[in-house]
């Protein structure tokens, strides 16, 4: 990108200087050092003479700046290309990018496209627009990279890297086949294995607790990679901790728990009392609670909220029907039933005294839910007092 607006300009007038010119092999010279995005942003601003300029450059270059385009000067330079020029610009272009130009496409230039690929391509990019809506397929391809089968490793990395628009695109890959989703692939995970792999022998890490470690070997080593662990699970917890204040921030002000976890500090704007509270209560169960109990506590509690979240998808379907959906949970009631079966079987898989502290846990929240909570909150007042008034 241009460091300042000046040095845009300035590039601008130069263009203009050599395209009055006639100076095109100059032009061609200035263009090609640019990054793609740079070259579509200047293409704003030379209007009718960007399908001349655009012809200046490599096929390969072209199709770059080509997908960087928004879809009305995509269509502008369509219409401007003849059909063998279409053809060599959609022959540079990956699938994904493809199916991405073509939703923001009339039906004549849609039409076109489609007569200027190849047999092979129009079936797959029929298969990934035919997706019913809502469905999972659908919902993937809005971050559907494809990847040449005869791609590298490496290559398959570097495109998923430069065509990512977010971190989830970059670490998790969908392997699908024929729309059938073969695997989910974490591809940061892959990394490190594979980098570990290639470290020592796999049959070595058996029974290894530290894998990692040992692969580093030498003391420094450890110390280095438990320094990083420390600091990645210092973040998460810290996540964790803004998440729960501001739940219990948002519960106060409904009057669901005391007023005092909605208390702002005048001079920093945050919820002081409630972070103090919080925090402590944490420490608290992180000193006395073996670790290993205290995960299971975690799992099991989220593992139930999950099972509700589905069983509310059931409930709020037949009970408010009229409610804004913002999204939709496809092949309902097949996926929230699937889900709070699922939900349920990893909630059986843990041990006696997980539930026990799960049910201990759970009574406390009823305790204060129906004893503090439901008399104050003002929610359920708004909610009572339009019953009467119905009434």
């Amino acid at each position: 990108m241009f460091e300042q607006e000046e040095q845009r300009d300035e590039l601008l007038e130069k263009i203009e200087d050599l395209i009055s010119r006639k100076r095109y092999a100059e032009l061609r010279d200035l263009l090609l050092p640019l990054e793609a995005q740079d070259i579509a942003g200047l293409f704003m601003e030379l209007d009718d003479k960007v399908p001349m300029v655009f012809r200046l450059l490599p096929k390969e270059q072209a199709a770059e700046v080509f997908v960087e385009l928004d879809s009305e000067e995509q269509e502008v330079l369509i219409q401007s290309f003849s059909n063998t020029e279409l053809k060599e610009v959609l022959d540079e272009l990956y699938l994904d990018d493809t199916v991405d130009i073509i939703e923001d496409m009339p039906a004549n230039v849609v039409s076109r496209i489609l007569r200027n690929t190849d047999a092979s391509t129009r079936s797959q990019i029929n298969q990934l627009l035919n997706y019913p809506k809502d469905s999972a397929g659908s919902i993937m391809t809005t971050e559907f990279v494809f990847l040449h089968p005869d791609a590298t490793v490496e290559e398959s990395f570097a495109r998923i890297r430069s065509v990512g628009i977010d971190k989830e695109t970059i670490y998790t890959c969908y392997v699908t086949q024929n729309r059938v989703l073969l695997g989910v692939v974490t591809v940061l995970y892959c990394l490190v294995s594979l980098a570990a792999v290639g470290a020592m022998h796999w049959t070595r890490f058996a029974g290894t607790e530290a894998a990692l470690s040992k692969v580093l070997g030498g003391h420094a080593g450890s110390v280095l990679l438990s320094v990083g662990a420390v600091v990645a699970v210092a973040s998460v917890v810290l996540a964790v901790l803004y998440g729960q204040t501001r739940v219990l921030f948002a519960m106060s002000r409904d009057g669901l728990v005391p007023k005092l976890f909605s208390r702002v500090n005048p001079r920093t704007g945050v919820p002081s009392a409630n972070t103090v509270v919080v925090a402590g209560f944490i420490a608290v169960l992180a000193a006395v609670v073996p670790l290993g109990d205290l995960a299971d506590a975690t799992s099991i509690g989220t593992l139930f909220a999950f099972a509700l979240v589905n069983v509310a998808v059931l409930v709020l379907r037949r009970t408010r029907p009229d409610l804004p959906r913002t999204f939709r949970a496809p092949f309902a009631p097949v996926t929230p039933i699937l889900g709070v079966a699922s939900c349920g079987w990893m909630m059986a898989s843990l041990a006696a005294p997980t539930w026990i502290a799960f049910g201990g846990w759970m009574l406390v929240g009823l305790v204060v839910y129906f004893g503090y909570g439901r008399r104050h909150s003002a929610l359920a007042g708004r909610c009572a007092s339009h019953v009467t008034a119905d009434k």
